[in-house]
């Protein structure tokens, strides 16, 4: 769902992405982590002001 939101929208944030899938922010720190280790996804900005996209 997460690849699929990104794929629509060109940005997420963490608080965005709890409220899509309904999950704690601990949670999502989480799968982003993992994702990010994969090369899927890319982290940018502070840690108040962090935004995801997909890796180009």
């Amino acid at each position: 769902m997460i690849i699929a939101y990104l794929t629509d929208h060109v940005s997420a944030t963490g608080a965005e992405l709890c409220e899509l899938l309904d999950l704690q922010p601990t949670r999502i720190r989480t799968i982003v982590r993992e994702m990010i280790a994969e090369g899927i996804v890319v982290a940018e900005g502070g840690n108040r002001n962090r935004t995801y996209r997909l890796k180009a």
